[in-house]
């Protein structure tokens, strides 16, 4: 065979393999304790058209912040346990990592206006009304009406430490009406939904207020 032909198949050969490597690949787990808890340090926000993003800044694992976490949630029946799928890397004998959780224990959150929105929400006033709020935890997603973060108050969201800036992070849709936002409910990512999107409208420049259980408050401009 030409010696070309070899290296043209040789090739091949090599771009197939890489190719399969690259395809992501997931594992289910079952019962699989976090393996930390921690605790914000900050916030970022990031506005993208209807969508408010909020990321926090972890820090270092606090043995004794996990500690207290663990026995706060133990104490109102909370399973510190993840049950979902994670992904999964075949190399080196296979790879997948074990999820850990980041406790917000928020108390109070809002969204302030910094600009003219409508007529019943002038600059300086709250958007809480018309906004709706995305979390990930335990491999579903928790979605209703921000102002129910009083009634089920946001403690725990899932947390990769070595796949930042995707479990972890609050999202904030603002609709044009109240009445568009359905009622809290939980969706596990193996199930669809029906999502209807037609009602949302872009953020004006905010002030995000969040105020946790540790009696600490942060606030960020997004422009």
């Amino acid at each position: 065979m030409n010696s070309r032909i070899i290296q043209l198949f040789a090739a091949i050969g090599c771009v197939a393999i890489f190719a399969s490597s690259c395809i992501p690949q997931y594992e289910k787990v079952e019962n699989d304790p976090y393996e930390a808890i921690y605790r914000v340090e900050d916030i970022n926000a990031e506005i993208i058209f209807h969508q408010l993003f909020i990321r926090p800044l972890i820090g270092e694992k606090d043995e004794a912040f996990d500690a207290e976490s663990r026995s706060f949630y133990s104490s109102v029946d909370t399973s510190l346990c993840f049950t979902g799928k994670v992904p999964y890397t075949a190399f080196n004998g296979g790879y997948r990592p074990v999820l850990s959780a980041v406790d917000w224990r928020i108390s109070k959150m809002d969204v302030i206006t910094l600009e003219d929105f409508d007529a019943a929400h002038p600059a300086g006033s709250s958007l809480m009304d018309l906004c709706e709020l995305w979390y990930e935890y335990k491999h579903s997603d928790i979605i209703g009406p921000l102002k129910d973060v009083y009634l089920n108050p946001l403690m725990l969201t899932d947390y990769d430490p070595w796949n930042k800036g995707h479990h972890e992070i609050l999202k904030i849709e603002l609709h044009s009406s109240a009445d568009k936002i359905p009622p809290r409910a939980e969706y596990p990512h193996y199930k669809k939904r029906d999502y209807d999107s037609k009602d949302l409208t872009n953020f004006p420049a905010v002030e995000v207020r969040i105020t946790d259980s540790f009696g600490r408050e942060f606030i960020k401009r997004v422009e």
